[in-house]
């Protein structure tokens, strides 16, 4: 039996709702979760389409503090992480992720070096922005298959 997967934005953008933008079928019922934390609606679904499309599952946050959230309720084998958000950026999540129960590796994107965040617990890479998909796709399978 094939498990259906869609893209889950945890917000809301203005009065509409960041919509799933596919549903995709699954062979594997057990996929792999994926965590996107961006402030960005466009990158978040640009991400999650090609990561769903590799076969994982896709929830997005658009910062830190939905991101925390998510993790309570939720597990997740990877988060792809940027830096610069609203409300909580990704250095105040990585602080508060290592007190949680989000103790998964994190791949940290930016336009901005920040070599201070690569240093963090369970940050396991650094994508610049803007980075070749091909780059992304490549680098989050590496951590999870």
């Amino acid at each position: 039996m094939m498990a259906l997967h869609a893209y889950q934005p945890a917000v809301r953008v203005g009065e509409q709702a960041v919509t799933a933008a596919r549903i995709r079928g699954a062979e594997d019922a057990r996929a792999r979760r994926i965590l996107i934390v961006d402030d960005e609606p466009v990158l978040r679904e640009l991400l999650a389409f090609v990561l769903m499309d590799s076969g994982y599952e896709v929830r997005g946050a658009s910062n830190g503090a939905e991101a925390l959230a998510l993790c309570q309720e939720e597990r997740f084998d990877l988060v792809l992480l940027d830096v610069m958000m609203p409300v909580m950026d990704g250095r105040e999540f990585l602080r508060a992720r290592d007190l949680s129960a989000c103790r998964v590796p994190v791949i940290v994107m930016s336009a901005v070096r920040a070599l201070d965040v690569l240093k963090q617990p369970g940050v396991v890479a650094f994508l610049p922005k803007p980075f070749d998909l091909v780059e992304m796709e490549r680098l989050t399978s590496a951590f999870l298959d």
